[in-house]
Formats: structure tokens, C-alpha cells, sequence
């Protein structure tokens, strides 16, 4: 498939924008297998995307509306991988689990063959859940592995694991009230930093 996505206005116009950022394009291949059980279910797919002029954001050498921090276009990457996912339900107990294996990586320019900057090579997201009644609760595992804040590939950002819990209580036919607790134990980490791209 083929895929086209043009600035927004704030990307354009915001304080953090800028005039001639250009749309982005792609081309993504994926083959996939999946089956099902009963209650159980399962993913597997391959897949490679090549995006030209990606649009993304970081510390930049360009100066934008509001200092330095700007939209910018990447020349062209290719992000390929493979992503497992299952559910099942046992009981009254929902559980979710995917994992995403990726080598994203710069496809021109002095960067080429290095990897993405902030693009993780692995991921992965646990979840289950049990009913209660009208009410409903959960709770996720989260795990984002190291990443890189430049594209150079010299400034490391580490990798986290997050713990969610959330609840949800049905109100009535079209109203539900919905709690999160996200970082559940305050856990330090950091999604970009400010190197200079």
C-alpha cells in the first residue's frame, strides 16, 4: 500500500513550526498469519515501510518560531520488522499481550544504516483485565527498549517499563466513568532529550 500525509497547520504554523516542511509519503509491504480458537486468538506479520521526507520533531539546527525545538523532514527511512499478538479469555479474566522487533533505520544521507532516532527496536505491552459487576479493571505492562536521541546514534536513551491500572464503571446505556492510574510507581524515564539532530 501506498500512503500520503500532509503538515498540519500547527506543523507548519505552530511555535514549533515551520514553513517548508514538505508531506510525507510511504510504501508499506506486510504479510501476515493469524488464527483463532475459540476465545484465543493470534498475530504474526512481516512487514517493511519506506517513508520519504518523514515528518518528525527533535532538537534541531534550524531555528523555528520558538527556538530551536522544530518539525523537521527526515530524507527517507525504512522501518522493517515482525509483531506478535495474542489474546485470550479465561473465565472472566481478558489478557492481551504484543511485541513489536523492529530495525528502524536512516536510508540516506551521512546517517544511513544508523538507527532511527527515538525508535525503539523492541517493544512490548502485556494487559488483563476482569469484571466486576457493572465495573471493570485492569492492569498493563508496558516495555519500550533503549533508543537513541540523536541521529548520529551517540546520546542513548534507556529503556522503561511501565505499570498501568485503570477502571472503567458502566453509568447506563451510553455513559461509562473511566479511571487511570499510568506510571503506577512513579518510575523515571525519559521518551526524547535534546541533542541536536
Amino acid at each position: 500500500s501506498t500512503g500520503f500525509r500532509a503538515p498540519t497547520l500547527e506543523q507548519q504554523y505552530g511555535i514549533y513550526g515551520v514553513t517548508t516542511l514538505l508531506p510525507e509519503s510511504n510504501l508499506s509491504r506486510e504479510i501476515a498469519l493469524q488464527f483463532q480458537n475459540g476465545k484465543s486468538s493470534g498475530r504474526i506479520s512481516l512487514f517493511e515501510n519506506t517513508i520519504s521526507d518523514l515528518i518528525t520533531t527533535n532538537v534541531a539546527s534550524t531555528s523555528c518560531t520558538y527556538g530551536s525545538y522544530c518539525y523537521y523532514n527526515i530524507d527517507k527511512v525504512k522501518i522493517q520488522g515482525v509483531s506478535f499478538s495474542a489474546k485470550t479469555r479465561i473465565q472472566d479474566l481478558n489478557f492481551q499481550s504484543s511485541i513489536d522487533l523492529l530495525n528502524p533505520l536512516y536510508d540516506s544521507g551521512t546517517n544511513a544504516g544508523k538507527q532511527l532516532s527515538l525508535r525503539s527496536k523492541k517493544a512490548m505491552h502485556f494487559s488483563a483485565d476482569k469484571q466486576f459487576d457493572n465495573h471493570r479493571a485492569g492492569v498493563e505492562l508496558q516495555y519500550v527498549g533503549k533508543r537513541f536521541d540523536d541521529a548520529a546514534n551517540t546520546v542513548e536513551l534507556p529503556s522503561y517499563v511501565l505499570i498501568n491500572l485503570w477502571g472503567k464503571t458502566v453509568l447506563g446505556s451510553e455513559w461509562s466513568w473511566v479511571n487511570r492510574i499510568d506510571n503506577l510507581f512513579n518510575r523515571k524515564y525519559r521518551q526524547y532529550g535534546c541533542t541536536y539532530s
